[in-house]
């Protein structure tokens, strides 16, 4: 009999280690898809000057490291389309997310503002900046 348990746990063990993919990646928590500017569908302008760039799509993706990741696509009348890519830390309290600067490999700060919002549920509500204001809308629209 001790035997026979002694193989199930062996054998419990081996199938619960093939069923790691052994992926290096951190987990996510959460990807969010941007669905609107001030409430304007994408593809939407930022300013209202012409050179400026507009927002064609965005994403922000948040990792249990408290790493978040914010990706526009962009659109403007000299490079055309490009994409921009910044690392943020977050935090999450009740309701109220809020972004900040990480420092980089060399002890400087990368980025040039911290954001606030609000979570609920599958909705974010990101101000990116407070003179304007400009709030990006996010959702996420399933599991990842």
């Amino acid at each position: 009999m001790r035997l026979a348990c002694q193989k199930a746990f062996l054998l419990a063990a081996v199938v619960t280690l093939a069923c790691h993919d052994g992926s290096t990646a951190p987990p996510v928590v959460t990807a969010f898809t941007l669905v609107n500017i001030n409430g304007r569908t994408l593809p939407t302008f930022v300013s209202p000057i012409p050179e400026e760039p507009s927002i064609t799509s965005g994403s922000l993706v948040l990792y249990e490291s408290g790493r978040a990741v914010m990706t526009e696509q962009k659109r403007d009348l000299i490079n055309g389309d490009f994409t921009v890519t910044t690392t943020l830390g977050y935090r999450i309290t009740g309701d109220k997310f809020e972004t900040f600067c990480l420092p980089s490999s060399l002890g400087t700060v990368a980025c040039v503002a911290n954001f606030t919002g609000t979570i609920s549920g599958q909705s974010l509500s990101l101000t990116i900046d407070p003179g304007q204001p400009l709030v990006y809308n996010y959702f996420s629209y399933g599991a990842d």
